[in-house]
């Protein structure tokens, strides 16, 4: 299944997770039938089924943080004040306790934020997962940063991809695979922070702030979600970067920017 899919899984599951969003904000929409309402819910139902049977594991996490924020939206905007706060105690403390306290997350999550990579000695796929490869590819990049200035100027878009791959080759050797798909840094923010410098990291970082803002202003669950849904997605895939990501952020980005100023 996973290798008949003509787009790359991790963004599959983010165009499912989208048709979930459309499919709920139909629903809630007063101005349908119940007939209506049903046939669109199996839709988004299929969507959400469709991501667990390819293993879109980031687009899993990214759907149920959705919900749980989803689910606080619909307390704030029905004023529910104290409710809101419980919850957000609540999902506090199952963050700590799965961050901190969970031993298997809590690894993952030193992983990531040590920088720490495993024995690149030989490929085991019982070792070497997803995150460790993003994990490597993540220091890769921050080692182009530190280099000539990189972390304020940038390396231009030209350049950045030969100097990961060389960190690549430094890390891994000639022969090793990741030369061979030469890839990107998988992570959005990354990305643009290499491509453009400071200066383009800040601007993506206003542009996403002003659209989780706006949405939450005008009250548009939908926006919301894509908002959600792109600056989780970020984390663990260059959008940015590729013609699905820039065309699919591009495009809904401005309808929805531009309905609501109309």
């Amino acid at each position: 299944m996973q290798e008949n899919l003509i787009i790359h899984r991790p963004y599959f599951g983010i165009y499912c997770i989208f048709n979930f969003l459309i499919s709920i904000s139909f629903i809630l929409n007063r101005n349908y039938r119940t007939v209506f309402k049903a046939i669109i819910l199996l839709t988004g139902l299929f969507n959400v089924v469709f991501i667990f049977i390819i293993l879109a594991k980031m687009a899993i996490i990214s759907l149920g943080i959705i919900i749980l924020c989803l689910i606080g939206y619909f307390f704030w905007i029905n004023n529910s004040s104290k409710v809101l706060v419980g919850y957000t105690a609540i999902l506090i403390s199952i963050t700590i306790y799965l961050g901190a306290i969970n031993p298997y997350i809590s690894k993952a999550v030193k992983t990531v934020l040590s920088g720490n990579e495993l024995s690149w000695e030989e490929y085991d796929s019982r070792l070497v997962n997803s995150l460790n490869l993003r994990v490597l590819k993540w220091n890769c990049s921050k080692k182009v940063l530190k280099n000539n200035y990189h972390w304020l100027v940038g390396a231009g878009t030209g350049d950045t991809q030969s100097l990961i791959d060389k960190c690549y080759k430094e890390t891994l050797g000639e022969n090793h695979f990741f030369l061979e798909h030469s890839y990107n840094p998988h992570n959005m923010y990354l990305t643009i922070w290499l491509n453009t410098g400071l200066t383009g990291l800040l601007l993506l970082l206003l542009i996403l702030g002003w659209g989780l803002v706006f949405s939450l202003k005008r009250k548009n669950l939908l926006f919301f979600g894509f908002m959600l849904l792109i600056i989780l997605s970020g984390a663990t895939e260059s959008i940015l970067d590729v013609q699905k990501g820039v065309v699919f952020f591009a495009f809904f980005f401005s309808i929805f920017s531009l309905n609501q100023q109309n």
